[in-house]
C-alpha cells in the first residue's frame, strides 16, 4: 500500500542539486536569472505607467508607487529565492515542495504589501495614490487590498522561476547524458581500434595457447589470463555499470598476470567489505587504478612492493581505496589520461557526489581513492543491460 501511494504522488525531480552550487552563486544568482528579473519587474513597471498619460486625473504619486512595488516586489523574490535553493536541497515530491513554499509566499507577500502601505501613509492629507488606491481612513483596508495584489504577482513568480530552472536543468541533464553516450561511443571506437579486433585477437590467442606444449605452464597460464581479460572487455563493452564482484574478476585476472612477470616484487593484501559486492561501478574502473599501482609502485621498484585493494560501504556510499609503494609521478612522466577519463566517468554516470582523487598519503604510499554514492546506485544499475 505505502509503494501504490508513493507511485501516486508525484517526484520532485531536478537533474541538478542546489548544493552544487557556488556560495557566490546561491547568493548573488547568474546573468540568466537577473535578466528574467530584470524582465519580470520591468516589465510590471511599464505595465503600470502605460495608463498614466490617458488619465483625466494626474496622479502625482503613481510613478514613485509603481517603482516602489517593482523594487520591493525584485528585492522580496531575491530573498524568497534563497529560501527556494535551501528547500530544493531537501525536498523530494511537488506536493510536499509545494507545502513547505507556501507559508513562505505568503509571508513575501505580506512584507511586499508593507513598503507600500507605509508609503500611502507618508503621503499628504487628502493625497492619494491612483484611482484604484483612493487613502481611506480605514489602514487595515489598504493594507490588505494592496496584500490582493502582491499575493497574486508572488505567485505567479514562484511559478515562472520553478519552471524555467526545472526546464533549464532538465536540458542540462539531457546534454550531460549526450555526452555521456558520445564518451561511450568514443571509448569503444577507441577500444576496437586499439585492441585489433578483439574477436580476432581471442580466437587467436586461444590457437597459440594449443600449441604451447603442456609442460610449459607459465607461457600457457599468461596466454589464458590475458585471454579471460579480453573476454571480460568485450563483455563489459556495452555496459555502463557493473557489480563490483565481477569488476574484482577482471582485476584477479590482471594481477595474476603481473605476478608470472614480477614473481615475488608484488603482494597483493585485500579488505572487501561483503556489502560492496553487489555495487555497481564503472566497468575497469579498479583495474585502471590498479594497473596505475602495479605501473608506478611496483615496476620502478627492485624490491616490489605491497598493493592493497580495499573497498567497504561508508555513510551510505561505496568507498574504494588502492595504496601502493612510491611516490605520486610527475607531470611529464605521466600523461594521467587514464585518471581523466575514469574521473569524467564518474562523473556522467554518479553526479558531483562521486569523487576519485590521488593523494601522496605517506613519505612512500601513494593513495588512489573512488566514492560512488549511494543515491544514484538505483539510477546506475537502471542503465546496466
Amino acid at each position: 500500500m505505502a509503494n501504490l501511494v508513493s507511485a501516486m504522488v508525484p517526484t520532485l525531480h531536478l537533474p541538478t542539486s542546489p548544493a552544487t552550487h557556488s556560495r557566490r552563486r546561491r547568493w548573488l544568482g547568474t546573468r540568466a536569472y537577473w535578466l528574467c528579473q530584470l524582465a519580470g519587474w520591468g516589465g510590471l513597471f511599464l505595465v503600470w505607467l502605460i495608463p498614466l498619460p490617458f488619465r483625466a486625473t494626474a496622479i502625482r504619486y503613481d510613478v514613485l508607487y509603481g517603482l516602489l512595488l517593482c523594487v520591493s516586489g525584485a528585492a522580496l523574490t531575491h530573498l524568497l529565492r534563497l529560501v527556494f535553493l535551501d528547500q530544493l536541497r531537501t525536498t523530494r515530491t511537488w506536493p510536499a515542495l509545494f507545502l513547505r513554499l507556501l507559508p513562505w509566499i505568503i509571508g513575501a507577500s505580506m512584507a511586499h504589501a508593507g513598503p507600500l502601505l507605509w508609503f500611502i501613509a507618508l503621503l499628504p492629507a487628502n493625497e492619494s495614490v491612483s484611482e484604484f488606491h483612493p487613502f481611506p481612513e480605514n489602514e487595515t483596508f489598504v493594507y490588505l487590498d494592496t496584500l490582493t495584489l502582491a499575493a497574486p504577482i508572488f505567485t505567479i513568480w514562484t511559478g515562472f522561476y520553478l519552471g524555467l530552472r526545472y526546464y533549464r536543468q532538465h536540458q542540462a541533464a539531457q546534454l550531460d547524458r549526450l555526452r555521456l553516450d558520445a564518451a561511450v561511443k568514443d571509448s569503444e571506437l577507441r577500444a576496437l581500434k586499439a585492441q585489433l579486433n578483439p574477436h580476432f585477437l581471442f580466437n587467436s590467442l586461444n590457437t597459440l595457447r594449443a600449441l604451447i606444449p603442456r609442460d610449459l605452464t607459465q607461457p600457457r597460464e599468461a596466454i589464458t589470463l590475458l585471454s579471460e581479460l579480453l573476454r571480460a572487455s568485450l563483455a563489459c563493452g556495452h555496459e555502463e555499470t557493473i557489480p563490483l564482484a565481477r569488476e574484482l574478476e577482471t582485476v584477479d585476472n590482471y594481477l595474476a598476470l603481473e605476478k608470472l612477470r614480477f614473481e615475488q616484487r608484488v603482494h597483493i593484501r585485500r579488505e572487501i567489505d561483503a556489502a560492496a559486492l553487489p555495487w555497481r561501478v564503472p566497468p575497469f574502473l579498479v583495474q585502471t587504478l590498479v594497473e596505475n599501482a602495479v605501473k608506478y609502485g611496483i615496476a620502478t621498484r627492485e624490491a616490489g612492493g605491497e598493493i592493497t585493494l580495499s573497498a567497504r560501504i561508508e555513510s551510505g556510499g561505496l568507498r574504494l581505496r588502492i595504496t601502493n609503494p612510491g611516490r605520486i609521478a610527475p607531470a611529464g612522466d605521466s600523461t594521467g589520461l587514464g585518471l581523466k577519463n575514469s574521473r569524467a566517468r564518474l562523473a556522467l554516470l554518479f553526479g558531483p557526489a562521486a569523487a576519485l582523487t590521488l593523494t601522496q598519503a605517506a613519505a612512500d604510499l601513494v593513495l588512489a581513492e573512488a566514492v560512488i554514492p549511494a543515491v544514484t546506485t538505483a539510477a546506475a544499475a537502471a542503465h546496466a543491460p
